[in-house]
């Protein structure tokens, strides 16, 4: 979905094959998701507040390894780095996010 996106913002045409090119970066995928989601859920258990900084930290990690081409390392720490400097507006943006996402499943 992020590939398509990416190419309509910069103007290029798409096929449909191109929603599945995600699959050239899924080690990438799997060893983020795996290192954002671990660190988070166990902050979230020990000490919630730290949870939900890493939580909202993280959460543009996808995008940076498609739009950027990172490693997961990389796209984690750089994400972090730029949401940190406006931490609470993320967190109201998430928050949003998941309050129409809870709205579409119980409609």
């Amino acid at each position: 979905m992020f590939v398509v996106a990416f190419k309509l913002l910069k103007q290029r045409s798409t096929t449909f094959s191109d929603f599945f090119l995600g699959f050239n970066n899924f080690l990438q995928f799997f060893i983020a998701n795996l290192l954002r989601g671990i660190p988070a859920t166990l902050a979230s258990i020990l000490f919630m507040l730290p949870g939900i900084y890493l939580g909202v930290a993280y959460s543009f990690t996808t995008v940076l390894i498609v739009d950027r081409k990172f490693d997961f390392w990389e796209a984690m720490e750089t994400g972090r780095k730029v949401i940190t400097k406006r931490w609470f507006p993320f967190f109201g943006f998430v928050l949003v996010l998941a309050l129409i996402n809870i709205v579409g499943c119980l409609s």
